[in-house]
């Protein structure tokens, strides 16, 4: 399987079966790929992950998009680099907690309902769809302590 791995800082995910990519801003011993997540935004660049299509068959965003400014550009990207039913776990602090608010470099909150914006089946993307190209199924969404977890799965872009 090959695996992306979003911000991990200096807790990288390690897989001797997995081929395994880091991407952080950080250029830290692990990582393969340095890159601003930000840089994805039009606002700061519309850069694009540097990746050809359907590259990976997972992705892990663990306590990543918080701090990422615009989260829709994020999400096609992720949408555009995963494969055909390829899978997105999402960490994120859980908008309700202290933690949430106390790091300065936090952008975003989520709600258990936050995904449920790129789901079609879901009555939030009915109203809201409109906003991005990405579609995910939204898998999981539960809190977990002082996080939130989605498990999404890709589904077919709209054009």
């Amino acid at each position: 399987m090959r695996i992306l791995e979003l911000g991990p800082g200096i807790r990288p995910h390690l897989s001797d079966k997995d081929e395994i990519i880091h991407l952080d801003k950080a250029p830290l011993p692990h990582v393969e790929v340095v890159m601003d997540l930000n840089r994805l935004s039009p606002l700061f660049g519309g850069q694009k992950l540097p990746f050809p299509d359907e590259s990976f068959d997972t992705i892990l965003a663990i306590d990543i998009i918080e701090h990422v400014i615009d989260v829709v550009a994020l999400m096609e990207e992720l949408h555009r680099v995963l494969k055909p039913g390829g899978k997105l776990e999402i960490r994120t602090t859980n908008w309700k907690t202290a933690n949430s608010f106390r790091d300065p470099t936090h952008y975003h909150y989520f709600t258990l309902e936050s995904m449920d914006y790129f789901d079609p089946e879901k009555p939030l993307f009915k109203t809201y769809g409109h906003i991005s190209k990405a579609r995910f199924k939204v898998k999981e969404a539960r809190e977990d302590g002082q996080e939130i977890i989605f498990q999404l799965e890709k589904q077919p872009a709209s054009h």
